[in-house]
């Protein structure tokens, strides 16, 4: 009778634990169904949006819609992709479910006429097709698509281009920094959706910069997200406090006095300025003369810069990493023969600093570029690398010769041996005037002169062609596209995360800095350990079930022997 009784308590005891166990299943499943949480417990938060970017997408108030164009048959690569871009946008949606709207287009679903008409819609939203070609069972297959996503609010649009890696890069890791820019993409386009009055960016005239057709690229860019103005400092003194941020692109001509107070103040007052200078001039246009010397541009910027604290050298630097040149070689009947050769004078830039506005970024074309140095250690200022050279580089110093028959010899990595060298740097603080104890007619006359700056930022490049686009028969090429190399570099995403971080004081570009941990496996280990993780596979399983069942028997025999 005693041992059936503690059978039947046992026995109860186990149900009770088993419907208590499966209750409390159903209450968790419930909880979590109603109230969407999710623990990320993932080492990089890679499922977590950061604080910043969820207070941007709760603050859009109109209904914004994204058509991603990446559907249909897909690689598995893409599929990836596709995949995360639909989790993100769920993660988005979760916050403001009333607004945001998301579709993904596959194209092959309409017929021609609809099709042609989203096509062009595409392009001129900077959405450029992309030909796929991978292997399937029926074969190998080539498929056209538009990776990008257009982003609609009212009258106005976006467009995000989905492949934005670097396209040195192989393919699976192109995509992996593709998928870790997605979140700063997506939400810094809903960012700009929202914004009702555009902030101000000044391009500076009067020193011989970079014209209107060599900066149409660029312009044509910024204008979509801001105000964009030429100006004259000459004419425009009274209204610096108009401006959110002033662009000096390629002076060639001296800075007045006058001039560089404008550029002063504006900078004490809270103003950002964005530098793109050249410290040397060449000029290659006369493709007759193939013994160059380059001369000094006398801006007059440099004491300026020095006070902020960095100095451009008078130098050029040559890197094994460039990009070609077009030279004549001989001729083919009655026409030149033109051949593009690799130039060192034109580095292509793929090392970068460790900041959000360089992060995940391809390569950048740079044309006749020197070496930056930091002077005046001031604890105030925060100085901070974005763009170097090569590790294989080389310095040379003013005078430069530039010969253009040395482009038909083979490049020699061993004559590169200067490492990297900084190009361009950003700096974060307060600064004091360059007119400080500086006896000045201006200065004088103007009553609210400002000793000191507001906490501030200034970008410094070493190169003013950075921005400056092609021209092929007076109409300008896109910047970045490369007619001889058929290659796109990334120098307007550059120029657009630096000026987003100067003028922006959001948290919203730092979101690029999530580093998502990508384990890959390591193919030697692979081979010599194959063997070994097989019969693992293999015998793991069965000890595992005996171990169980040699566990259960004792415990049952001692259990029954306790009853007994």
């Amino acid at each position: 009778m005693k041992r059936k009784l503690i059978s039947i308590m046992l026995t109860d005891s186990k149900k009770f634990l088993s419907i208590s166990t499966i209750f409390f299943i159903i209450i968790l499943y419930i909880f979590f169904s109603y109230n969407n949480t999710r623990f990320d417990l993932t080492s990089d938060k890679r499922y977590t949006l950061s604080t910043s970017n969820i207070e941007i997408i709760k603050s859009i108030k109109t209904p914004v819609n994204f058509e991603i164009f990446l559907s249909g048959e897909l690689p598995p690569g893409m599929k990836y992709l596709k995949s995360e871009i639909s989790r993100i946008m769920i993660d988005i949606k979760e916050y403001n479910k009333e607004n945001i709207y998301y579709q993904f287009v596959d194209l092959d679903n309409f017929n021609d006429q609809e099709k042609n008409l989203y096509i062009d819609k595409l392009i001129s939203n900077n959405i450029n097709p992309t030909d796929l070609v991978y292997n399937t069972e029926k074969g190998r297959i080539i498929k056209r698509i538009f990776p990008g996503i257009l982003i609609t609010s009212g009258d106005k649009e976006e467009s995000i281009l989905l492949l934005t890696g670097n396209k040195n890069f192989s393919p699976s890791e192109i995509i992996n920094q593709s998928i870790e820019n997605l979140e700063f993409e997506i939400v810094s386009s809903l960012f700009f959706l929202s914004q009702s009055v555009s902030k101000k960016i000044g391009f500076i005239t009067g020193h011989d910069e970079l014209d209107n057709l060599e900066i149409n690229s660029i312009r044509s860019f910024l204008e979509k997200k801001y105000h964009f103005e030429i100006i004259n400092i000459e004419n425009s003194f009274d209204r610096i406090d108009d401006f959110n941020l002033l662009i000096v692109a390629k002076p060639k001509l001296s800075f007045s006095m006058k001039d560089k107070y404008f550029l002063d103040q504006f900078l004490m007052s809270g103003g950002r300025i964005l530098f793109l200078l050249d410290a040397l001039g060449v000029n290659l246009n006369d493709s007759s003369i193939y013994e160059n010397l380059a001369y000094e541009y006398d801006h007059k910027l440099d004491d300026l810069l020095y006070k902020y604290g960095v100095r451009i050298n008078k130098n050029y630097i040559k890197d094994f990493n460039s990009a070609l040149f077009p030279v004549v070689i001989g001729s083919f009947g009655n026409n030149p023969n033109i051949v593009p050769l690799p130039f060192p004078f034109f580095p292509e830039i793929s090392n970068f600093g460790n900041h959000s506005t360089v992060k995940n970024l391809g390569s950048i074309i740079t044309k006749f570029v020197s070496s930056i140095d930091t002077v005046n250690n001031d604890n105030l200022i925060k100085k901070t690398p974005l763009l170097y050279t090569s590790d294989f580089s080389f310095i040379d110093n003013y005078p430069v010769v530039i010969r253009l028959d040395d482009l038909a010899k083979d490049l020699n990595q061993l004559d590169f041996n200067d490492k990297s060298k900084v190009i361009g740097i950003l700096l974060e603080g307060e600064f004091s005037s360059y007119f400080n104890n500086r006896l000045f007619d201006y200065k004088i006359k103007n009553k609210n002169f400002i000793s000191n700056s507001l906490e501030t930022k200034i970008v410094v490049i070493s190169d003013g062609d950075i921005i400056r686009n092609d021209i092929v028969k007076n109409n300008p090429i896109e910047l970045g596209n490369d007619l001889y190399q058929k290659k796109k570099y990334a120098n307007i995403e550059l120029i657009q995360n630096i000026i987003f971080y100067l003028l922006e004081d959001s948290n919203l570009i730092d979101s690029k800095m999530k580093d998502l941990n990508y384990y890959r496996l390591d193919k030697n280990k692979v081979d010599r350990y194959k063997l070994s993780f097989q019969y693992l596979n293999l015998l793991l399983p069965i000890i595992f079930c005996l171990i169980i069942f040699t566990l259960r028997y004792f415990y049952r025999k001692n259990k029954y022997n306790f009853i007994n």
